[in-house]
């Protein structure tokens, strides 16, 4: 089990390795009708499944061939945020993984359009840039606000670079 430190180290540690950064949060819709017109409500799991499939396929948005060819994925951290009786659920995510100013020029433009493509996605999404120490530092801060071992499983990190 991670304590509530090694947790908090964990998070900083990948923010600040992160190559510039993109903040990004995007709301997250409360039902879906599925196939039989039965409403489906979501679930933390759900949000961790949509979340791994919005950046995969942001990534092949972003680096086109490069992720079947060299593996090249955007790289991710974050916390799911709200429930059902507080307010609006939300996933705020840290992205990196990109290595030039065209690919997060990319990245920019199509986190937006592929959040509200995906299947829990909501209209409503804020992507900024991550540029100097202190928007990374404060990001950081909010990501870790909400962090104790009850909120660990709502609590995202990319398992390939996870690092317990």
């Amino acid at each position: 089990m991670t304590g509530d430190n090694e947790l908090r180290q964990i998070v900083r540690q990948w923010v600040r390795q992160v190559d510039g950064g993109i903040a990004f949060t995007g709301t997250v819709r409360q039902c879906i009708f599925d196939h039989s017109g039965n409403r489906r409500w979501v679930t933390d799991q759900d949000l961790h499944i949509n979340t791994a499939r919005f950046t995969e396929r942001a990534s092949r948005d972003v680096f086109t061939r490069k992720v079947v060819r060299l593996g090249r994925l955007l790289r991710y951290a974050g916390s799911i945020e709200g429930s059902s009786n507080e307010k609006r659920r939300h996933v705020h995510l840290t992205i990196g993984g990109y290595r030039n100013t065209q690919e997060m020029l990319q990245a920019l433009t199509a986190l937006p359009v592929r959040w509200r493509n995906s299947t829990w996605g909501y209209e409503d999404v804020d992507v900024k840039e991550l540029v100097t120490f202190r928007d990374r530092e404060l990001w950081e801060r909010y990501l870790l606000k909400d962090i104790s071992l009850r909120t660990f499983d709502r609590f995202i990190i990319d398992e390939r670079y996870r690092q317990i």
